[in-house]
């Protein structure tokens, strides 16, 4: 269970070791979403991509590639065995403010989301403030204390 948890905390955070978050910064905020089925996956993708075009950012899915590379990296998992795909997802601004939303490593339709602060903090929350209240009019939203595993408390139904 301890190196699954590891395993969680390592994959929540690739997405931001990827697209320049800071050397050393951690996501301000953490979430974690349950979108409940492939629509919901397939609605969050598509909502993403909305955000980061009218927001003028950069979007990108690389799921199915990391889903492949998870086995070059040693990891046996489970999740994706009920048929959830693999989201592995960055809106990100040119200055590092934006939000990662993966599930790797994460049950089922879970998706954690990760938010980077760029170059001002106030914007970077109103931000966060802005995609968690639209995450929770749609699903169930988790929020995550500072070092705590990202693992669900609840059933994703």
């Amino acid at each position: 269970m301890k190196s699954t948890l590891r395993i969680v905390c390592i994959l929540m955070i690739f997405p931001w070791l990827l697209w320049g978050c800071g050397v050393g910064k951690r996501p301000f905020l953490m979430v974690q979403v349950c979108v409940r089925n492939s629509q919901g996956m397939n609605q969050l993708l598509d909502e993403l991509h909305s955000l980061a075009a009218s927001g003028h950012m950069r979007f990108s899915d690389n799921g199915a590639e990391a889903a492949r590379e998870l086995p070059n990296l040693g990891y046996r998992g489970h999740e994706r065995e009920d048929g959830s795909p693999a989201i592995n997802a960055v809106v990100i601004r040119a200055d590092g403010m934006g939000v990662g939303a993966s599930n790797l490593g994460l049950p089922g339709y879970w998706v954690g989301f990760g938010f980077s602060e760029g170059v001002n903090p106030a914007e970077a929350q109103h931000f966060a403030d802005e995609v968690v209240r639209w995450l929770g009019q749609r699903w169930h939203v988790e929020a995550l204390s500072a070092g705590s595993p990202s693992y669900p408390k609840v059933e994703c139904k």
